[in-house]
Order: structure tokens, then C-alpha cells, then sequence
């Protein structure tokens, strides 16, 4: 278990992001968006400041600052680099948040602070090419055999996927139970014999965050590390994706604030008289903007605020 050393505030964790942003992620983010590349240097940049372990407890290396921070987090770094905000989301409201909420204290003491710290990455890895999120309709399956279990199947469309080191994955453990009800959660570290990344997907926006098929053949786990119980992966499942729904609407809340701030710099560069328009609706434009993106972003915090709550 880590060290517990002091626990910054919010509003200073807030300011140390916005150092690092200004300093090491904004710069790079024209170039992380053209090349696709995976922001792994930012992600380093975020980790080196104690961002990667924000809603992880303390005495696991994090500083627990919960879901209202993290939300305000990722919208901040969606507003300068939207894909290293998903690769951030991903790591922090699925996967970390996973382990704090449902994970055995061996698990946590594993998987926690080597997550907090950005040793390693994290996957969440629901969806498949057949069935989309829908749990019920999992076709990847894990076959009970002693200690372990073998799990064999394609998932889909799992960001991070390329570069994770632990998944947080789902699958089929009983052919008996109906629908959601046969459906388990599992902590699969990808360096484990069996594992393999597929094709990565092609995408319009956000390039960055990398999204690939991931394909499973006879992968033993330790059935140490089944997360949760056997076949009531669901609820775990469903959990984490209220999480992740406040996590996609947080960065929404950044990207729009993007635009906006680029929008009221184009209007300010035109010179009066310009023939491109009214001036005036262009301003009451903006300022019905900025409006629902503030009506937007309490929405989301109050979200937050409540899963903090409980």
C-alpha cells in the first residue's frame, strides 16, 4: 500500500491541471489530433502531478477528490485536447473508479496504486461488433477451470485498448442464468498469453484516443480476480457507464467552451463593416452560447455532485 502523504485541495489539483495544460498538453494538441498518435506524454504530464489517481483513496496513492473533480478535470482537458480527456476519462471514471467501488481489498491493493501513479493503463471493455453495450447479448465467454478462468471472444471498439496494461472486461460465464443475469466482470491484464489487439478503428474526431477490437484466445485469469461475484457482472457494468455518461457530457461541456472561445475570437479579428454579417446578432449568438454552455455545465456538476453523494 502507498505512502499517504498530504492530500491537495481541489482547487489546487485544478490548478497544477491547468499549469500542465498550458505548459505540455495544449501545445501538443494540433499534432496529437493529426498524427492519431496515442498522448502518452500527456498522460505522463497528468500522472507526474497527481491527476491519475483522483477518484482513488488516498492510502492507495490517489487524492480522492471525487466525481465533481474529475468532472471539472476532464472538462478542462477536453477544452484543450479532447483525446487525451477521453484517455484520462477511461483510466479514471471506468476503470479506477471500477476497482474503488467494487474491487477486494487484494485487488485494490494490486491494481490501485499502480493506476493512480501512471505505471500502468486501463481499459474498460464492454462492448462487442454484434451487441454494442447491450450486456444481455455478450457472446465472449469464460469457461470456470480450478483457479482460473479461460475467456475467449472479440470485444470491440475498446478505447485505450492499444496501450492498456489492465481491462476491465466482461463476459459469459453462464449458458443457464438468462441474459444479463450470466454476465461477469473480470480484471484482465493484457500482458497475459492469449491476449491480442485487433484492428484499430478508423475515426473522424478525437484520433488521439485510440479505439481497437481486442482479441481473446483461452486467456487464463485468476479467478482472483473475477471483479464483483460470479455472473453479476451487469450491475458493475451499468455502474461504471452512469459514471462514464457524466464523464462524455463533462467533456462535451469543455469542447463547446473550445468553440465558443474560438468563435469570439474570429468575430473580434473582423474589422467594423465587415459584409459577413450583423455584429450585434453575432453577439446576442454568442451570448445565448455562452449561456447554455453555463446551463450545461451545472447540469453536469450537479450530476457529479450527486454521485459523489451516493
Amino acid at each position: 500500500m502507498t505512502e499517504v502523504g498530504p492530500i491537495p485541495s481541489t482547487e489546487e489539483l485544478l490548478a497544477r491541471l491547468d499549469r500542465v495544460i498550458a505548459e505540455r498538453i495544449a501545445p501538443m494538441a494540433d499534432e496529437t489530433s493529426r498524427s492519431g498518435r496515442h498522448p502518452a506524454e500527456q498522460m505522463a504530464a497528468l500522472a507526474s502531478v497527481g491527476l491519475m489517481g483522483i477518484v482513488v483513496p488516498a492510502r492507495y496513492g490517489g487524492t480522492e477528490s471525487g466525481n465533481l473533480a474529475l468532472s471539472r478535470a476532464m472538462a478542462k482537458l477536453a477544452r484543450a485536447c479532447p483525446s487525451t480527456s477521453v484517455t484520462f476519462s477511461v483510466q479514471n471514471s471506468l476503470v479506477a473508479w471500477c476497482l474503488v467501488a467494487f474491487a477486494t481489498e487484494d485487488q485494490k491493493s494490486r491494481y490501485l496504486p499502480r493506476l493512480a501513479s501512471g505505471e500502468w493503463l486501463g481499459a474498460y471493455s464492454l462492448t462487442e461488433s454484434h451487441s454494442g453495450s447491450d450486456a444481455a447479448a455478450l457472446r465472449c465467454r469464460a469457461r470456470r477451470e480450478g483457479n482460473v478462468y479461460r475467456i475467449s471472444g472479440t470485444k470491440a471498439f475498446v478505447t485505450n485498448g492499444a496501450n492498456a496494461d489492465l481491462v476491465v472486461l466482461f463476459a459469459r460465464t453462464s449458458e443457464t442464468e438468462k441474459a444479463s443475469k450470466g454476465v461477469s466482470c473480470f480484471l484482465v491484464e493484457a500482458a497475459s498469453e492469449g491476449f491480442a489487439v485487433g484492428k484499430r478503428e478508423k475515426k473522424m474526431g478525437i484520433s488521439g484516443s485510440q479505439c481497437v477490437e481486442i482479441v481473446l484466445s483461452n486467456v487464463a485469469v485468476p479467478a482472483a480476480n473475477l471483479l464483483g461475484e460470479e455472473n453479476k457482472g451487469f450491475r458493475i457494468a451499468m455502474a461504471a457507464l452512469d459514471g462514464g455518461r457524466i464523464g462524455i457530457a463533462s467533456q462535451a461541456v469543455g469542447i463547446a467552451e473550445a468553440a465558443l472561445q474560438e468563435s469570439i475570437a474570429l468575430l473580434s479579428a473582423r474589422p467594423e463593416g465587415d459584409p459577413f454579417g450583423d455584429r450585434e446578432m453575432a453577439d446576442f449568438r454568442l451570448a445565448e452560447m455562452a449561456t447554455r454552455i453555463d446551463a450545461a455545465r451545472l447540469l453536469v456538476e450537479r450530476a457529479a455532485a450527486a454521485k459523489d453523494a451516493g
